[in-house]
């Protein structure tokens, strides 16, 4: 009966199927099916509902697809290649990604690769390039994961959620900035700053938004 029911919430992909006969609307409508049903047994509450959806979610081929072709086709860093050299820049690697990930159990993932990407204050900043075969792993947790914790998550929260973007933030804040009222303060700051010690024994001073919207940044006392 579960092998039945994870049958009908996925594509089938047969070995001589090609990349470009997938059924792209089928496995977008599949998905989002669940993902639907994930996100109101979470409102309610429903957690063991909830796992139960997530684990068919996480099986699921339509899933799996949608992931490869986000992180082969879509994504910014398809022709990235992980510690193993690899990419999937044609159909027929992607599906030969695909089967592989059909067939192999998720494991311990390998070790990213590092590269240094340079700061505008001639720093570098770390960068781990995980390889293809994680990076859509990972995506399909992501998509199980996600529309269980959007329900709780703050009205106010604007990073990583999906269909939103700092874009939002920023037009919130106008918003609320122009308003006529008093008590407006503006505290920036940066949590992994402040985490790695170098503002140890400091604390922010919020300066007051000044009128017509313009804003001072706060000093270090």
């Amino acid at each position: 009966m579960a092998a039945d029911a994870v049958a009908a919430t996925t594509v089938q992909i047969l070995p001589n199927d090609t990349w470009a006969r997938i059924n792209w609307r089928q496995a977008n409508q599949e998905v989002e099916r669940l993902q639907r049903r994930i996100f109101r047994a979470s409102q309610q509450e429903q957690w063991q509902k909830v796992r139960s959806l997530q684990k068919l979610l996480l099986r699921s081929r339509s899933n799996l697809i949608l992931s490869v072709r986000q992180v082969t086709q879509v994504a910014k860093g398809k022709k990235t290649p992980g510690v193993d050299g690899r990419v999937a820049l044609d159909g027929a690697s992607r599906m030969a990604l695909v089967r592989e990930l059909q067939q192999t159990p998720m494991t311990r993932p390998v070790p990213v690769r590092r590269v240094y990407i340079p700061k505008a204050n001639g720093k570098q900043r770390p960068l781990g390039i995980p390889t293809i075969a994680d990076r859509t792993r990972q995506h399909v947790v992501k998509t199980a994961l996600e529309p269980a914790w959007e329900p709780h998550f703050e009205a106010n929260s604007y990073g990583f959620r999906p269909g939103r973007s700092a874009h939002d933030a920023i037009v919130v804040l106008w918003h609320r900035l122009n308003k006529r009222a008093r008590g407006k303060w503006v505290v920036p700051g940066h949590a992994n700053v402040y985490a790695g010690g170098r503002m140890k024994g400091q604390r922010w001073r919020p300066m007051r938004v000044a009128t017509g919207g313009q804003m001072k940044v706060p000093a270090l006392v």
